[in-house]
């Protein structure tokens, strides 16, 4: 969708910064948006992923659900992610999102960022993505590649996620075939990538947000049912018969129900909770 400051007034006073390189690169896969409101108090972060984060697709303007991300009260920072190749090595991957959270954390005298309420939020296959930066920053079990992390992520937003690495379809077909190569190359990694193997270590808290119309639906349901067996508080959002598709909250973060789901989010994340 098409950014149009004038269909939404509201989000007009949402100050924008854009084309920031995270690490020094000419690659446009490599930078980041920051969406932040005129408040002078600190606030709260959210590393948003995009759709099609870590896959050579178009990708969809984001800056409206960013917007609306920032007009709640956080700053949001929007980032992209190199595309995956089946041969690319792990640890590049991680030593980028290394990069990303280091890079953002020179900031927060900037943008008036506190580094204590930190959220990763990921649509479509920036849901995996949002996954392995929360399980980089707070597990244990990445401690062999991050070195003094700055700050924990306290919460996680899977919207419409693509959660399933063995998915051959479509875009997931990108991330199933370096899974599969890594699978039979490093099969130790492996285990640690996949959400289904590690037990949701290092995830924090988790709200999810899908309908039945979406066909990332069942990697929703199933990726909430692992959260439920792992004790991991977790608040699942299904809207059903409302007509809503694939990364609805990307492609129209103005419909009702998509405001629902950000005032939802927003209250999961201060409380951390499941019960709200």
């Amino acid at each position: 969708m098409t950014e149009n400051p004038d269909a939404c007034p509201e989000l007009e006073n949402i100050n924008v910064t854009s084309g920031l390189h995270y690490v020094r690169s000419d690659s446009e896969d490599m930078v980041a948006n920051i969406y932040f409101s005129q408040d002078t108090k600190f606030s709260p972060l959210v590393l948003y992923f995009n759709s099609a984060s870590l896959v050579k697709s178009a990708r969809r303007d984001a800056s409206l659900l960013c917007r609306s991300i920032a007009k709640k009260g956080f700053v949001c920072v929007e980032v992209r992610i190199r595309p995956l190749q089946r041969h690319d090595s792990v640890e590049d991957r991680f030593l980028d999102i290394e990069a990303l959270v280091k890079w953002i954390s020179t900031y927060d005298s900037v943008y008036n960022i506190d580094l204590n309420r930190v959220y990763c939020i990921g649509t479509g296959m920036g849901a995996v993505a949002a996954t392995w930066a929360a399980m980089l920053c707070n597990s244990e079990r990445f401690s062999y590649f991050r070195k003094d992390m700055p700050f924990t992520v306290k919460a996680l937003g899977i919207f419409n996620g693509y959660m399933s690495v063995r998915l051959r379809d479509g875009d997931c077909r990108t991330l199933s075939d370096f899974m599969a190569y890594l699978m039979k190359n490093d099969r130790h990694m492996y285990n640690w990538l996949d959400p289904w193997f590690t037990k949701a270590e290092g995830l924090p808290p988790t709200f999810i947000t899908t309908s039945d119309n979406d066909p990332a639906k069942y990697d929703c349901l199933r990726f909430k049912e692992l959260l439920d067996q792992e004790g991991i508080p977790n608040r699942c959002m299904m809207f059903t018969r409302a007509g809503l598709k694939d990364c609805f909250m990307e492609k129209d973060p103005l419909t009702a129900e998509a405001i629902r789901v950000l005032s939802a989010m927003q209250k999961f994340f201060s409380a951390g909770i499941s019960d709200l």
